[in-house]
Parts: C-alpha cells; structure tokens; sequence
C-alpha cells in the first residue's frame, strides 16, 4: 500500500500596494507626509494615511479591486497663504499574492 502525502498550500489572497506620490512638474521631486486615500466614498473599502518621509504610503486589502488611489498635499503651511492645495489620481488594480506599486503625480 502506498500512502501519497501531499501538502495544500492556501492560496495567498491578500492584495499589497505602495503609493508614491511624486510631483508632475519634476518626477524627481518626491512629496513627503501627503495625504493618501486608496479607495474612496463610492468604494466599500477606503483606507487613508499619509506618505512617510520617503513619499511612500502602504496598504494591504483582503480582496482584488479595482480602487482609485488619490492623493493630496496642502501648501499653505508652506509660508504662502494663496498656495493652491495639490491634488492627483491614479487607478490601482490589486492583484491576489502580488504588491503593486503605483506612482500618483500631484500638481
């Protein structure tokens, strides 16, 4: 008699992204401590936080979507009273197992 012993590796659903938000007039220029919302008020699921140092923001989901990622820096603390608040979007497909990385360009 053979036994045959097998392993049943559950499948990893947890979707990963990381979030840079750069500046669209130079894509060198990284946006530190801006504000970030993966998802959104027509989404069932909406997180938000704030970019680190590095102008990274990171966030995990249980499930794949298709979620827009927005993000937001506020000048005004900046010294210029009249400076315009920046703001940019990009669309985020999360993928099951797999961390996606999306830049959003603010201007």
């Amino acid at each position: 008699m053979v036994l045959m012993f097998y392993s049943c590796k559950k499948a990893k659903t947890q979707c990963d992204t990381v979030i840079l938000v750069k500046a669209q007039w130079d894509t060198n220029i990284i946006i530190p401590f801006a504000d970030v919302v993966v998802g959104g008020q027509f989404s069932d699921v909406a997180v938000s936080g704030k970019t680190d140092a590095t102008g990274t923001f990171a966030a995990s989901f249980k499930l794949e979507a298709i979620l827009t990622a927005v993000a937001s820096k506020d000048t005004t603390t900046l010294g210029h009273p009249s400076a315009p608040v920046l703001t940019g979007a990009a669309v985020v497909r999360l993928q099951p197992g797999q961390t996606v990385y999306k830049t959003v360009y603010i201007h």
